[in-house]
């Protein structure tokens, strides 16, 4: 249970696809239960989704994703439309329930119907959050939510799936069962058939991420996680050096990014003038995939803190996949 957008609109929803095959290689069938962004959908309406990448032992459903301050608040609170559906479902066959960087009061109540049942529930933590700004309500909430999960709810789950050294060792002492998965992904079903484009003259890199809100970070690029402005520091000290390079950025517009990073607008305009750097936005999954698997090497860079130790960098599972 988590928030999946399905079948791969972000990270999550590709981790999970992955972790549920393990499952079944191990005996179990898988329900999986994520969100759609839809304002037409409430909370409550559960939909089935396809999973061509899964198996046949995997089901997987979506709900609305909360539009209102009521339906947030209901879902930070409670999951408990989701916990009847999967009994609904499953029956005396349920066997545990695994929680994907879930609200914390939700996740913790739901422990609490678990055990009641003599059920397993399972915490997989990818994520140790750094804080948002204080200045916000949202960003209140976010920040104790973190902390009630990552120091007080996790450790009473029956085990933990982790994803990072760091999350293991952090977590090693509250004594329970652990199994340390870094991000993995379902192969994409087109990769088989796609045609890598032919050696070109210059090296291509490639760079794809989120996080980039203009509004929040204006002038603040220490608080990114990827540390574009670090890759683009570097890359625009070999334009000026006459090197050659091409460089796809997916997932930020150059406007945002200069409006995060206002020292680097003037270098960033010169390399995309001269078709060094082109900026693509947010664009569809299959189009980034295939930007990726003709590029030389996927070039980012991160800062060694709280939130870049915990995880493991989804971009360094594609490239590899």
């Amino acid at each position: 249970i988590g928030g999946f957008r399905l079948p791969d609109q972000n990270a999550a929803a590709n981790r999970v696809q992955a972790v549920a095959d393990l499952f079944n290689e191990c005996g179990y069938d898988t329900g999986i239960v994520g969100v759609e962004m839809n304002a037409q959908r409430s909370p409550n309406d559960f939909q089935l989704r396809d999973l061509p990448a899964c198996g046949p032992h995997v089901r997987a459903w979506d709900v609305g994703y909360p539009r209102s301050s009521k339906e947030w608040f209901g879902r930070i609170i409670s999951c408990q439309n989701i916990l009847d559906h999967l009994e609904e479902t499953y029956g005396s066959r349920l066997a545990g329930v695994i929680f994907y960087n879930f609200p914390a009061v939700a996740q913790d109540r739901a422990r609490r119907w678990a055990k009641q049942r003599a059920l397993p529930c399972i915490a997989d933590v990818t994520e140790w959050y750094e804080d948002d700004p204080w200045n916000s309500l949202r960003g209140v909430f976010k920040n104790l939510d973190t902390r009630y999960r990552m120091r007080v709810v996790n450790p009473r789950m029956s085990a933990l799936i982790t994803t990072s050294p760091y999350l293991t060792r952090y977590y090693r002492r509250a004594g329970h069962a652990e199994l340390e998965l870094p991000t993995l992904l379902p192969r994409d079903l087109d990769f088989a058939a796609h045609k890598r484009v032919a050696p070109r003259a210059v090296p291509h890199l490639f760079f794809a991420g989120s996080g980039f809100d203009a509004k929040a970070y204006a002038g603040a690029p220490e608080m990114l996680k990827d540390r574009l402005d670090w890759c683009l520091t570097l890359l625009a000290q070999a334009h000026r050096e006459s090197i050659g390079f091409h460089y796809d950025i997916f997932g930020t517009t150059q406007e945002d990014f200069t409006t995060i990073c206002p020292d680097l607008r003037s270098s960033v305009a010169e390399m995309v003038d001269a078709g060094h750097v082109v900026f693509h936005g947010r664009r569809p999954r299959a189009e980034v995939l295939s930007k990726l698997w003709d590029a030389d090497y996927a070039f980012f860079m991160r800062e060694s803190k709280l939130s870049t130790e915990a995880g493991f960098p989804t971009k360094l599972s594609e490239p590899l996949m």
